[in-house]
């Protein structure tokens, strides 16, 4: 944490900011030959520092996940550009011992030796590969944040409110009406003569989702689309006791347990 913010959101922004500047900036020595001996090592300097960002980034990711959950996709991406990233900024250090060996004729022509050629092409195609898996790395990122959950509130136990079912207290005893009653408003442990797993077996779809988690009972519905884990994660769990599946889960992780 710095200044009571976690870490991966500050340190990726170096990452998705100097993995792109520095390859664009070897594309751009690398088909302007003359400004090679002038700009090569500044460029492969912003790429070697853009992978090391790339580098910290995954593992002040992993420990956020820890907190808020794993989003799979955006790991998956991650990991992708961290590899490429690191393979790139040793392809343009090789290039850049390779073009200290050229003359300074050999640079302004671009006649370079051949493995100073093969580093170069190298460095071209790692960076462009690099830059796209920066963006998606980034993209899926923010659609993990703010694809589905800008503006939406944590699940709790309370459900919407309903004209022809009743919405018992905690302490209150069973609806005599046929309809099922909401769950409570209350976070604490309900009454088990309220809520039965008969009921909440009711509820198992994502048209309305409950799920009862160490004897609460949980309207999860407007939470099915806003799990980084995506869908399915929620769906599992309708109309069922998801107590086992939710500890073994969440059990270590301090946001879940919160809420």
């Amino acid at each position: 944490m710095v200044f009571g913010l976690p870490l991966h959101p500050l340190v990726v922004h170096f990452a998705v900011v100097l993995i792109p500047l520095g390859a664009m900036a070897l594309l751009v020595v690398y088909f302007v030959p003359r400004w090679r001996a002038r700009y090569l090592p500044l460029a492969t300097a912003l790429t070697v520092a853009g992978a090391l960002a790339a580098v910290a980034a995954k593992f002040t990711g992993e420990a956020f996940a820890g907190q808020v959950g794993l989003p799979t996709a955006h790991q998956r991406w991650g990991n992708l550009a961290t590899i490429t990233t690191l393979l790139l900024g040793a392809a343009a250090t090789v290039w850049t011992l390779q073009l200290r060996r050229t003359t300074a004729g050999e640079q302004a022509s671009g006649n370079s030796p051949p493995a100073s050629k093969v580093a170069g092409l190298a460095t071209v195609l790692l960076a462009v590969a690099a830059t796209l898996l920066a963006i998606l790395t980034g993209h899926s990122g923010a659609q993990s944040v703010w694809g589905e959950t800008a503006g939406a509130a944590t699940p709790s136990a309370s459900s919407p409110p309903s004209a022809q079912t009743p919405s018992p207290s905690p302490t209150s005893a069973p609806a005599t009406s046929t309809s099922t009653p909401e769950p409570s408003d209350s976070l604490t442990q309900s009454d088990p003569s309220i809520y039965t797993l008969a009921e909440i077996a009711e509820h198992s779809d994502a048209s309305s989702c409950w799920a009862a988690v160490d004897g609460n009972v949980y309207d999860l519905t407007e939470w099915i689309d806003q799990h980084p884990g995506g869908r399915g994660r929620i769906e599992a769990l309708c109309g069922t006791d998801a107590t086992s599946a939710f500890r073994a889960q969440h059990d270590d992780q301090t946001e879940p347990n919160t809420q």
